[in-house]
């Protein structure tokens, strides 16, 4: 028999694996129009990361999935929130369709960068949330809570391709520090 935890997991999963779909198809339409898109390496990268924080997601769940989530329909209603935020920023950092005509990657992007990354200030802020409530919070979580809502915040509020290019690189380092620096413990 199944217990609630596994059900958890399970339907965590399925979000999961939907967010991944929706990623790889709209990259599938946008390499099948290839020809008539502008491309932009910024949403691209952001397309990348998307898809590694759907793989640490799925890979983090046990350890996330606490007995306070698991237990309540509080609890999974605080986990549910800034996981959905997160599928709907993997959803919305490449375009689902291309029109016919001549496509602009980049001018694309900055119409959704307020979307995109207001959805990762809601998520951060209510992941920092469930850490207190969890009592799982550190000065490091709190620290890289901060940072990355600041680093949000200001990508969705500002429409300098210098900046998001700074940005991006600067996340896309510290998300692949925070995928490497684990093996190496313990």
């Amino acid at each position: 028999m199944i217990d609630q935890f596994n059900y958890l997991i399970t339907f965590i999963s399925v979000l999961v694996g939907l967010g991944m779909t929706n990623l790889l198809h709209s990259l599938h339409v946008m390499l099948k129009a290839r020809k008539r898109i502008s491309w932009n390496w910024i949403p691209l990268a952001w397309a990348f990361m998307a898809f590694e924080s759907l793989i640490i997601m799925w890979f983090n769940l046990k350890i996330e999935l606490t007995s306070f989530y698991s237990e309540s329909a509080l609890g999974l209603l605080l986990f549910l929130i800034p996981t959905v935020c997160h599928l709907l920023f993997v959803m919305a950092v490449i375009p689902d369709k291309v029109p016919k005509e001549k496509f602009d990657l980049k001018s694309w992007y900055f119409e959704q960068s307020n979307y995109m990354f207001s959805l990762l200030v809601i998520m951060m802020i209510f992941l920092f949330i469930n850490r207190v409530v969890a009592n799982k919070v550190s000065i490091y979580d709190f620290t890289i809570n901060l940072i990355f809502i600041g680093f949000a915040f200001l990508l969705s509020r500002n429409k300098s391709f210098t900046l998001h290019g700074i940005v991006v690189i600067l996340v896309f380092i510290l998300l692949q520090i925070g995928i490497i620096l684990p093996m190496f413990k313990g």
